[in-house]
């Protein structure tokens, strides 16, 4: 009996002759792994990345027979749109669980790459509001208008992130963020450059108990497009 559930393609490689080994992200499946067989020698658009398909698929163990997938919507990114798409499927790789169904990523993952589409989109907050999703449903999200006592942040005051705990009262120093800057990244205002370096310099210390110490390749692609910044 076949499964029937909306998805994405994070990543694909060659499997034997024809065939594809597939890692989705499925609203109701969560991450799985499926056996696309033969779809190299059919003709036709690929199992691309960032378009939505409807996949039916079975089988027992970990790894499921893919039998069909519809594509519901196509969606050609390009440039930096491209490189922030492949960013958001390696952090999804590398760390949602397979088999645990995340419907509300699943829906913030797939408003991500609907946004991105538009060129007058604010792609920081949607990149970082993105990110603070995959924390809060893999058990990692912290508060940014209360520090870890619960007391309400303030614009004047100084913290800095503890994994596990979140934001901490602090003195001022080079590795502590401003009160202000935190508010505004609770706001999602991100039009000083400084708000915006901090946001990417807090999700990089909250998302880096997930990742590991092994690059991003992505972060690195994107890295070397704009020249080593």
């Amino acid at each position: 009996m076949s499964a029937i559930d909306l998805g994405y393609v994070l990543h694909a490689r060659p499997w034997r002759e024809t065939s594809t080994l597939l890692t989705v992200f499925c609203r109701e499946a969560g991450r799985a792994a499926l056996l696309a067989k033969g779809v190299r020698r059919r003709r036709g658009r690929a199992l691309e990345p960032f378009c939505l398909f409807e996949f039916a698929f079975g089988g027992r163990g970990e790894l499921k027979t893919l039998r069909s997938a519809e594509i519901l919507e196509v969606r050609p990114l390009a440039g930096e749109p491209l490189f922030l798409g492949l960013y958001a499927n390696e952090l999804l790789v590398r760390t949602v669980r397979e088999g645990q169904s995340y419907p509300p990523l699943f829906d913030r993952y797939h408003h991500f790459l609907r946004a991105l589409e538009d060129p007058t989109a604010d792609r920081e907050a949607l990149l970082r509001s993105f990110e603070f999703c995959l924390l809060e449903q893999l058990g990692y999200g912290f508060s940014l208008e209360v520090d870890a006592e619960g007391r309400a942040l303030v614009a004047e005051g100084w913290y800095r992130f503890e994994p596990q705990r979140g934001l901490v009262a602090a003195f001022r120093t080079e590795s502590a963020f401003p009160g202000r800057h935190l508010l505004a990244i609770a706001a999602m205002d991100f039009r000083e450059s400084e708000v915006r370096r901090a946001a990417k310099r807090l999700l990089r210390q909250a998302l880096a108990p997930l990742l590991g110490t092994r690059p991003l390749v992505s972060r690195e692609l994107y890295r070397a497009l704009r020249g080593g910044a």
